[in-house]
């Protein structure tokens, strides 16, 4: 043992004298900043110094004594430096393109190697290598550029070379001189005529309306029916005009018409009320002549609805207990129908009337929506039957409808609209009616309806 530690001191010693001599043997830089330079290179390189710390002291060491750290710092600047702009420099992809071919055409010819040497397959593997070599960087191939133009034809003679229906039938032989007529090539410009924009005529004149609240265009009606008032007054008073007749009436006649009221104050009253019945009937006839026709009428609420519709689609689900009432059935459908909504409205079949409530989901416009809540909330009595029923009916209903209510389950705005059209559809069991909503993946609908609870009335009359 003593033999081996004494051997093993005199080779590191040896390794160390014969590194020394080397050192001193080697020419000094002339320079302190290129031995700076060499130090800093030896301490940002570790592998470097682990390997000369190994061929220093001759024996091999352990790798638990490099710090990976290092390492992992010198990748995060790489990282840093690859997060910062930089450009591409010319030509670089078009050399990777380059090395790339290069590459399959050496793979190519080591193919045709391996298989067996024949004529035929040296010539299609030179052949392959040849065009996969040739091949350049993939650009789009630029248009010719004509000697003349399209628009330039109208200036050659008619009926000579180079004459095509277009104008010129080739533009690549070019045009001689005689052949381009000079008389139509003026010193006049032709022009085109000016656009006459009104719009920026006027847009010095042009004055913009101030916005108005309600009660600004209140006060301003107010001033302008005054004023109107005001000039009809000045007109009468200077003679432009005759004065209006007084309004007569059965209260007023006795101050306005003194004299002939007690000469004759039935005849008075005969006239008085003449007058009377023709201030109506000029009335009656300014109302009709202003009354729409029924096909305007249509025409009316169809823009209304199409209008109100453009703007959002609103959604609504109602849960009612029973819809065993015909004419409560007739107006929840009728009024859909009216207002051009959508939807389903689901309600329980024969034997089926108290198990499971009845569903209505509508869509539309916010103000079809709004006279449509106010139908379901408001106006009908979900406990009151028909009046025009007979007796038996009516009391046999009355019993079913004692405990009958509608609640507005949820509302809401949709991005456009799930259902087609209006329906209303008799379901034999609930699972009918899930699978009803779950084709249009609506069936969250039948969960909030089952478990809805009814809240105070007046909340949701306040909502409309």
């Amino acid at each position: 043992m003593a033999e081996a530690e004494e051997s093993g001191k005199r080779v590191r010693d040896e390794s160390i004298e014969s590194h020394a001599n080397q050192s001193s043997n080697s020419e000094a830089p002339s320079f302190s900043l290129t031995r700076y330079s060499q130090k800093s290179d030896q301490r940002s390189n570790p592998r470097q110094m682990l390997s000369q710390q190994k061929n220093l002291f001759g024996f091999k060491m352990v790798g638990s004594y490099y710090d990976p750290a290092l390492h992992k710092a010198k990748e995060r600047r790489k990282r840093h430096k690859l997060c910062a702009f930089s450009f591409v420099e010319e030509g670089t992809y078009a050399k990777r393109g380059e090395v790339v071919r290069k590459k399959q055409a050496l793979e190519l010819l080591d193919s045709a190697d391996l298989i067996p040497s024949t004529t035929s397959v040296a010539g299609q593997a030179s052949t392959a290598v040849a065009r996969i070599l040739s091949k350049g960087p993939r650009l789009r191939p630029t248009e010719t550029v004509p000697e003349i133009e399209w628009w330039d034809a109208a200036l050659l003679v008619p009926g000579e070379k180079g004459f095509f229906a277009g104008g010129v039938e080739s533009a690549e032989a070019g045009v001689a001189q005689d052949r381009v007529n000079v008389k139509k090539i003026t010193n006049l410009v032709q022009h085109p005529p000016p656009v006459k924009n009104e719009y920026m005529e006027k847009i010095n004149t042009m004055q913009i309306e101030p916005f108005l609240t309600a009660k600004e265009k209140k006060k301003r009606s107010r001033i302008r029916r005054l004023e109107k008032e005001k000039e009809k007054r000045e007109k009468i008073k200077m003679g432009i005009i005759p004065p209006p007749e007084p309004k007569i009436k059965m209260s007023n006649y006795m101050q306005l018409l003194t004299q002939e009221a007690v000469i004759d104050p039935s005849l008075t009253e005969a006239k008085v009320q003449k007058k009377i019945e023709e201030r109506q009937m000029k009335h009656l006839r300014h109302n009709l002549e202003k009354k729409l026709t029924p096909q305007q009428k249509r025409e009316k609420l169809k823009r209304k609805l199409n209008r109100d519709t453009n703007s959002e689609c609103r959604t609504a689900v109602f849960r009612i207990e029973t819809l065993v009432d015909p004419s409560q059935r007739y107006k929840v459908d009728a009024t859909a129908r009216k207002y051009t909504l959508t939807g389903l409205c689901i309600m329980p079949g024969q034997g089926l009337s108290h198990a499971i409530p009845s569903l209505v989901v509508v869509e539309g416009g916010q103000w079809a929506m709004k006279k449509y809540k106010k139908l379901l909330l408001r106006r009908i009595k979900w406990t009151q039957p028909a009046d025009r029923l007979d007796e038996a009916d009516k009391a046999r209903l009355t019993e079913e409808l004692k405990n009958n209510r509608v609640g507005l389950v949820w509302e809401g705005t949709v991005k456009k609209r799930i259902f087609d059209k209006w329906k209303l559809i008799e379901v034999r069991s609930e699972a009918e009616a899930r699978r009803l909503l779950a084709d249009k993946a609506v069936e969250n609908y039948w969960n909030i309806v089952i478990s809805y609870q009814y809240g105070d009335c007046k909340t949701e009359i306040k909502n409309i």
